[in-house]
């Protein structure tokens, strides 16, 4: 009887013990794998900055080189009537140099308002583009009609869209002279390859991006041996001048393994951690190295990309008063100024403002603010130099995800 209860006692320690250990290993399983959750979704959410990263970049640029095309035209076209004596041959050498100057045209034509090209010019990308009349075309001569109607430059539909070259798409720049209206000067611009040349050399190994126009693919980054998975593609619509666009980004499948094996290595950092906490000091060592570095290579890039724009890229708080959050180095050639004293609020930009333009802009910016939209503005600044200047703007509102804070984020040029 002595010798069944000790065997009994026994066997109910030992069920207690592996009670005890199985919930032991439970929890322990428990906190691994909620870690793993943790880091992993930290990945995911690198990643989706990643991609919003591409996104906004290259968004930027399209929008920027865009309207910077419609100023360039709006020059050749008050050019083409200004100069009295101007030949035939200097305004075949302004079109040429404005082709060289804007990567992607086909073609610049003078058409008279009976809708007859008067002169043309073409790159020879189209043997035929010189010559033809593209104000046969019903895009082009809708794109017309506009801006006689606006007295500004635009872009007009896409056309072309089953021509073995692909979809077109023309910008329209109206030309008066003393009130007269005295016709158009119209580029034609093949996407692709005008895409090319703006965002082309910015794209990396990390990401697949494909553009489309008005729903028609017109350009196309394929990362160097990956294989594209859809169900990561992450789809951006967005609107230029007139014209609907969808970017679709999608990060290559090693970019996404990298981000994993971080995960994977912090759940074997936190298996360890109960061997010595030193493993876990040296491995979050080495991630906030990497990490570091990585962003010191967006820092560049952004720098980089900031010194070639042609003006000054801001970003402000909704309050004019407070100092800027951030300004690029364009703002110097601008107005004469370090970036500094407008960022450290020794300076704001509106103070720059000439005093006759000055409540006409903050009229038109708070008014923009007010109902979320978009401002475009032309106004007078003073540099340091005491020189006035023309400076073109355009902005929009910008609401935080994170903490529902609004700011303004816009870019100015010089249109002296």
């Amino acid at each position: 009887m002595r010798r069944e209860t000790i065997v009994r006692t026994e066997q109910t320690t030992r069920r207690s013990a592996i009670g005890w250990a199985i919930l032991a290993g439970a929890l322990m399983a428990v906190g691994v794998l909620t870690l793993w959750y943790v880091v992993d979704q930290r990945a995911h959410e690198h990643a989706g900055s990643s991609i919003d990263h591409a996104v906004h970049m290259n968004t930027l640029l399209i929008r920027q080189d865009a309207d910077n095309r419609l100023l360039a035209l709006g020059r050749l076209a008050l050019r083409s009537v200004t100069d009295s004596h101007l030949s035939q041959a200097d305004w075949d050498a302004d079109a040429k140099q404005y082709l060289a100057d804007m990567p992607g045209f086909e073609t610049v034509q003078w058409i008279t308002p009976a809708l007859a090209t008067r002169w043309a010019v073409g790159t020879g990308v189209t043997a035929e583009a010189s010559g033809n009349d593209i104000a046969t075309i019903p895009a082009v001569r809708a794109a017309i009609k506009s801006a006689q109607v606006d007295s500004s430059p635009l872009f007009s539909d896409i056309f072309g869209i089953d021509d073995p070259g692909g979809p077109r798409v023309a910008v329209i720049a109206p030309v008066f002279h003393h009130g007269e209206y005295e016709g158009v000067i119209a580029g034609v611009i093949e996407p692709g390859y005008w895409l090319e040349s703006v965002i082309g050399e910015l794209q990396n190994n990390d990401h697949h991006i494909e553009i489309l126009l008005e729903g028609f693919p017109i350009y196309r980054f394929d990362a160097p041996g990956d294989t594209l998975d859809a169900r990561e593609t992450i789809r951006h619509p967005f609107a230029s001048n007139g014209l609907g666009w969808e970017m679709r980004v999608t990060p290559t499948t090693s970019f996404l393994s990298a981000g994993h094996a971080d995960a994977s290595s912090l759940v074997l950092v936190v298996g360890m951690l109960l061997s010595g906490l030193t493993a876990a000091a040296v491995y979050f060592g080495f991630a906030a190295r990497d990490r570091s570095h990585q962003y010191h290579d967006v820092a560049l890039q952004l720098a980089t990309l900031f010194r070639n724009l042609p003006g000054m890229a801001y970003r402000r708080n909704e309050d004019s008063t407070a100092p800027m959050a951030f300004v690029s180095e364009g703002c110097q050639a601008l107005s004469g100024y370090p970036r500094e004293v407008f960022a450290e609020g020794d300076k704001d930009w509106l103070d720059l403002v000439h005093s006759d333009d000055r409540e006409r802009v903050t009229a038109i910016v708070q008014s923009a603010v007010s109902a979320g939209e978009a401002f475009e503005i032309k106004y007078r600044i003073t540099d340091s130099d005491g020189k006035v200047r023309w400076m073109w703007e355009r902005g929009r509102v910008v609401q935080s995800e994170a903490n529902n804070d609004v700011h303004i984020e816009g870019f100015v040029t010089d249109i002296t």
